[in-house]
């Protein structure tokens, strides 16, 4: 429903799975308060990714503020793309929806 009313014009950004693994990997985690711990996703790297952007952010909060700092940190500098992941985990942040 998020995802349908953020992103009305553009069904690619709506189907996008990156964004969506890495929610649900963090809620598999049981990093998502008010989920419970469980099998959400087979995703492992976007999981990987939100996970390890927890981490990083609990250390320095200051990152949730720049998604590109942020992914950077998450993959220690490597030219990956950012697809959206740390756009989920740095909105969950700082609504204080992450434990």
């Amino acid at each position: 429903m998020a995802a349908s009313k953020n992103f009305a014009q553009s069904t690619s950004s709506r189907d996008k799975s990156c964004p969506r693994d890495a929610f649900l990997g963090l809620c598999e985690q049981g990093c998502v308060v008010g989920v419970a711990q469980g099998d959400y996703t087979r995703s492992v790297s976007n999981k990987r990714y939100a996970v390890a952007a927890v981490a990083i952010l609990k250390k320095n909060p200051e990152l949730s503020e720049c998604d590109r700092d942020l992914w950077k940190a998450v993959t220690r500098g490597a030219s990956l793309t950012h697809n959206g992941q740390m756009d989920v985990v740095n909105s969950l942040f700082r609504a204080g929806h992450l434990k």
